[in-house]
């Protein structure tokens, strides 16, 4: 009787998880400030000065990203720590957002990068070693580092941005060394990979830039539901 209680209330709170988050991701992103999306520099776009048109609409996303958002919490609070699922969905919540600017406005704000560096303070009980958090950080930011360096070098043209560099260090602060490096190996072979479909359908031309955040989104995803106990092993 007891564990068909416990049953009842974690899946009542991850749906009450998906809920707010699914609606909360459309309500926080068309009420963010414009600000927020304007590299220093550069011209605002457009669609931002129309203060009364929604940046990405109710209807259809509110029910994809609860939905999204019930699939992942139901299967974490059934097979993970409530404390876990908690941490793991509010930073996927943020990856989100950032993911959604990224695609519309080709920018990663850092007060995003920002919060989800402060949430990784809640993630260290999930780490046998604090300090695996912040080797994460670190081989977070000079993996993508070396991956600029690449892209200037060879074609001369950058590779990632620098709110994609700031964006995995901050990762790698949450997620440790074998959670960054998986994630970025899992982004890269999907960047890869669509990027090759792209190419074959003509949607796309050779050297082309895309958004990194999309592939980060999924990876992260993938990780946190499948992979946490094998990439929490790799520790410095």
């Amino acid at each position: 009787m007891n564990y068909v209680l416990v049953l009842i209330i974690k899946l009542i709170a991850a749906i009450m998880i998906s809920v707010i988050m699914g609606n909360g991701a459309v309500v926080a992103f068309n009420h963010i400030p414009v600000k927020w999306f304007v590299e220093e520099g550069k011209d605002l776009e457009p669609s931002l000065l129309d203060a009364s048109r929604q940046r990405i609409t109710s209807t259809p996303w509110k029910w994809i990203f609860v939905t999204l958002f019930s699939v992942v919490s139901i299967y974490l609070i059934l097979t993970m720590s409530i404390i876990y699922t908690i941490g793991t969905s509010i930073v996927l919540w943020l990856i989100l957002l950032a993911t959604i600017s990224d695609i519309k406005y080709g920018i990663i704000p850092d007060q995003f990068t920002i919060l989800i560096a402060v949430s990784a303070i809640g993630f260290i009980i999930l780490h046998e070693k604090w300090t695996d958090q912040l080797y994460g950080a670190l081989i977070g930011f000079v993996i993508l580092i070396a991956v600029y360096g690449v892209g200037r070098l060879v074609y001369r043209k950058d590779a990632v941005g620098g709110g994609d560099i700031k964006m995995f260090a901050s990762l790698g602060l949450v997620l440790g060394v074998g959670g960054i490096v998986m994630v970025f190996i899992m982004s890269t072979f999907l960047s890869a990979a669509h990027f090759v479909y792209l190419l074959a359908t003509k949607s796309a031309k050779p050297g082309e830039t895309r958004p990194m955040m999309p592939y980060i989104f999924m990876s992260y995803t993938i990780y946190i539901v499948f992979l946490w106990d094998f990439g929490i092993e790799i520790v410095i």
